[in-house]
């Protein structure tokens, strides 16, 4: 899979390049969204899926305030770690991931303008959840 896609992952909306590549093995899962994710899955227990995951989340919000005309903040981040999905039944699954952030990051503008920029410090992380498969 290739084209060009629009997003904020990197905090600023912008066109890119994207890649793709997903392979299925009898116990493997390999996905591949590059520039923003990739993954590899070992699937070969009966309910569960382990792996480890690198990603680039971000986004882009503006704002308005008493001291602000045409605010932005635009943040980013980068996330690697381990992951495991158990599926409860055929609709719910039950998700955890454990890793640290590598790249984080915060600015703040006006009118296109820089007010602040910051790389705040890296953090280890704990997510759990339920999610919905349909």
């Amino acid at each position: 899979i290739y084209g060009v896609g629009y997003g904020s992952n990197y905090g600023t909306p912008s066109f890119g390049p994207i890649l793709g590549y997903k392979k299925k093995t009898d116990n493997w899962l390999t996905s591949i969204l590059l520039p923003v994710n990739a993954s590899i899955a070992y699937q070969g227990f009966n309910r569960f899926q382990l792996g480890t995951r690198i990603k680039v989340k971000g986004n882009n919000y503006r704002f308005t305030s008493s001291s602000i005309d045409h605010g932005i903040v635009r943040f980013s981040n980068v996330k690697a770690g381990f992951f495991t999905k158990y599926r409860i039944n055929k609709i719910f699954n039950f998700n955890c991931e454990i890793g640290h952030t590598l790249d984080r990051k915060i600015e703040l503008y006006d009118s296109h303008k820089e007010i602040m920029s910051d790389n705040i410090d890296n953090q280890t992380f704990f997510n759990f959840g339920i999610s919905l498969e349909v």
